[in-house]
C-alpha cells in the first residue's frame, strides 16, 4: 500500500480526517433552495476541493444569483463555520493515523480548501492542532484542487520533495491535485485505521532520519498528562519491571517529543515508567510520541578513530550493542526562563558520567530518528580533555578506526558514522573566511564567467552576518574546499558556488549544495535557484546531481548563453 517510508504526510480535511460532508451538503442544499435553485449530487462533488470564494462564484454564475458576491460569500462562510462548529467530528481512526505519523517523525501537513483560520479552529476544538507541522489552504495558491498548486506549496512547507511525501484524499479533485504535484496518494476509502497500520509498518523499516546541522530550538512546553487509567497502567508496567530487574530501577525524568514545527522541538516531561509502558502499549506509544535523547561522536587527536562503548546486558534498549559515546536522556538538562532546554549541557553531563571525560559540543551534526524504538537524538561532535575511563554505564570502551565499526551497533550510531563519513563539514562562514572566499571569487575563470571587468576587493564581498545573505564554508581534511553564498530574495534564495580547482571532481559541489538547501529549507525558503553559463560544465553537473533542473535559458548581449536552474527545498536526510 505504501511503496516507501514517507517523510511527510499530507492530509485533506473534509471527508478524509473530518466527517463533515453531510453537514457541508446541508449548507449547500439550503443555500441553493433558499434562492429557488436545485442542488445536485454531481455539483456538490465538483465543489469538494476549491476554496470557498470560488465555490460561491461558480454557484452565482451557474444559477444566476443577482446578489453581490461579497454578501453571498459572507452568508455561505457563516453557514459553513456553524456547520463545522456544531455538526462535525473526526472520523474513527483519524487520531490513530495522526499519532502514528507523529511517532515516526513525519511532518503532518493539512492540505485543504477550508480557510486556514477556520481549519485551525476545527483542529483545536478536536485537540489535534499540535500534531500538525503546517496548514495549507487553497486561498494561498493561484488555483485550488484539482490543480496541483496547493500540494506544491504543501511540499515546500513540509520541506520535502514529492516522492518523499504521502497524501491521503477522499475526493476526485483532491486525488487529482496530489497526482498533479507528483505526490503518491492513497484514497481515504481504504480506511484510516488501515492506512495508519500500513504507515507504521513502512516507517519501521527506516531506522533513522537525519536532519543535518540541527537547525532547531528545543524547549519544554509542559508535563505528560495521561489520565488516571493510563497512569495506573504505567505504574503497573514499572512495578513489574522493577520486580524483574531490581529495586534500583529508577523512575527518572524522560522527555517526549510533543510538537515538531519549524520553530523547533516542543517537549513534555514525563518519567521512565511512561517510557517503559509505551514500549509495551501501542496506544500509549502513539499518545506519548518518541522520547528525546542526546548522542555524541568523539574523534581522537590526531583524527582517525572514534570512541565506542558497549551497552550492558540488562539495559532496556539494544542490550550488548555498541554505541558512540556519550549517549543518554536529557535528564536534568537546565532550561532557560522561556523553557529552552540546554541540550549541549546534557550531552556534556552524559560524557562525564559515562566516560569520565570533560568536553564541549564542537559542532551539531543533526537530528536522528530511531523509528524502531522510537527515540529522537540530538547529535553533535565533541571536543574532549583527558583519557576515557570505564564506568558502570560503559564497562567496555574502545577506540575504533573511523572507517570501521564494531558489531552490533545501535541505529543512531550508524547514522552518526554515516554523517562522519561525509566528504566534508559544512559550517557558516565568519569574517575570517572572507580572504578565502575572495581568492575563489577572483580566479580568472570566475571573473570571466561573472562578466566582471575586474577582481573584487574585500570591501565588495557581502558580509557573512548580513541579514540578506547566508554563506557557508565546506571544510575537509585538506582544508577549506569551497564556499556557497545565498542571496535572499523574499521566499527565494539565489546561490553562488565556488570550489578550489584541485577539489573539483570529488562530488563536493553536490554535497555543499544539498547541505545549503537543507539549511535554507529549515529557515522557510521555498525555492532556491542559480544562474549558470551554458559552457560551465562542472557547475551544470554539480547542480544537476544536487536535484536542480534547468528552467530557463537566455542569450546575453555579448552572445553568451545563461541558464536558470531551480529546485524546491529539501528535507531531513538529504545530505
Amino acid at each position: 500500500m505504501i511503496p516507501r517510508p514517507p517523510r511527510a504526510l499530507l492530509l485533506d480535511l473534509d471527508g478524509t480526517l473530518l466527517d463533515s460532508l453531510p453537514a457541508l451538503r446541508s449548507v449547500y442544499d439550503a443555500f441553493l433552495t433558499a434562492r429557488g435553485a436545485t442542488p445536485t449530487d454531481a455539483e456538490f462533488a465538483e465543489l469538494n476541493g476549491p476554496p470557498l470564494p470560488e465555490i460561491v462564484r461558480r454557484l452565482a454564475a451557474r444559477h444566476g444569483f443577482g446578489e453581490p458576491l461579497p454578501a453571498l460569500e459572507a452568508e455561505y462562510a457563516a453557514a459553513v463555520a456553524d456547520a463545522y462548529a456544531t455538526r462535525t467530528e473526526a472520523f474513527p481512526g483519524a487520531r490513530t493515523l495522526l499519532w502514528t505519523a507523529r511517532r515516526h517523525g513525519l511532518r503532518v501537513t493539512l492540505v485543504t480548501g477550508c480557510p486556514e483560520v477556520l481549519a485551525r479552529s476545527i483542529l483545536r476544538r478536536l485537540g489535534l492542532e499540535s500534531l500538525f507541522w503546517a496548514v495549507v489552504d487553497s486561498h494561498a495558491v493561484p488555483a485550488g484542487k484539482p490543480a496541483g498548486d496547493i500540494y506544491r506549496l504543501a511540499l515546500a512547507r513540509a520541506e520535502v520533495d514529492a516522492p518523499d511525501a504521502l497524501a491521503v484524499e477522499d475526493a476526485p479533485n483532491g486525488l487529482a491535485a496530489a497526482r498533479a504535484a507528483g505526490v503518491p496518494v492513497l484514497d481515504a476509502a481504504v480506511g484510516l485505521p488501515a492506512i495508519a497500520a500500513a504507515l507504521d509498518a513502512a516507517c519501521r523499516e527506516r531506522t533513522f532520519l537525519l536532519w543535518p546541522g540541527l537547525p532547531v530550538r528545543v524547549y519544554r512546553i509542559g508535563d505528560v498528562h495521561l489520565g488516571a487509567e493510563a497512569e495506573a497502567r504505567c505504574a503497573a508496567v514499572f512495578a513489574e519491571a522493577r520486580a524483574a530487574r531490581g529495586r534500583d530501577l529508577f523512575d527518572g525524568p524522560v522527555d517526549f517529543l510533543s510538537r515538531w514545527t519549524p520553530a523547533g522541538l516542543g517537549l513534555r516531561r514525563g518519567a521512565y515508567r511512561h517510557y517503559l509502558a509505551a514500549r509495551a502499549d501501542a496506544e500509549l506509544a502513539a499518545r506519548l510520541g518518541p522520547t528525546v535523547a542526546v548522542s555524541g561522536l568523539i574523534r581522537s587527536r590526531p583524527a582517525g578513530h572514534v570512541l565506542w562503548g558497549r551497552r550492558g546486558a540488562n539495559v532496556t534498549q539494544y542490550p550488548d550493542h555498541w554505541e558512540l559515546v556519550p549517549a543518554g536522556g536529557l535528564g536534568g538538562a537546565p532550561e532557560r526562563a522561556d523553557g529552552e532546554v540546554d541540550w549541549r549541557a546534557a550531552l556534556a553531563d552524559e560524557l562525564r558520567e559515562e566516560a569520565g571525560l570533560i568536553g564541549r559540543v564542537e559542532a551539531p551534526l543533526g537530528l536522528v530518528f530511531d523509528t524502531v524504538d522510537p527515540v529522537v537524538d540530538l547529535c553533535a561532535t565533541l571536543a574532549v580533555e583527558g583519557a576515557p575511563q570505564p564506568t558502570t554505564e560503559y564497562p567496555t570502551l574502545a577506540w575504533q578506526v573511523e572507517a570501521a565499526s564494531p558489531s552490533p551497533i545501535v541505529p543512531t550510531s550508524a547514522a552518526l558514522v554515516a554523517e562522519a563519513a561525509a566528504p566534508g563539514h559544512l559550517r557558516p562562514a565568519t569574517p575570517e573566511d572572507l580572504p578565502f572566499v575572495l581568492s575563489l571569487r577572483n580566479r580568472p575563470e570566475n571573473v570571466a564567467r561573472s562578466n566582471r571587468p575586474r577582481a573584487l576587493t574585500l570591501d565588495e564581498l557581502p558580509a557573512p552576518t548580513s541579514p540578506a545573505v547566508r554563506m557557508w564554508i565546506l571544510d575537509t581534511s585538506d582544508g577549506p574546499a569551497g564556499h556557497l553564498t545565498a542571496q535572499l530574495d523574499g521566499p527565494m534564495a539565489w546561490l553562488g558556488l565556488a570550489l578550489r580547482p584541485e577539489m573539483q571532481g570529488r562530488r563536493l559541489g553536490p554535497f555543499l549544495l544539498r547541505g545549503a538547501c537543507a539549511r535554507l529549507a529549515a529557515e522557510g525558503f521555498t525555492e532556491v535557484a542559480a544562474h549558470i553559463f551554458a559552457d560551465n560544465t562542472p557547475s551544470r553537473r554539480a547542480f544537476a546531481r544536487a536535484g536542480f533542473a534547468q528552467t530557463h535559458t537566455e542569450t546575453l548581449a555579448d552572445g553568451r548563453v545563461r541558464e536558470t536552474w531551480r529546485r524546491g527545498p529539501t528535507g531531513p536526510g538529504d545530505v
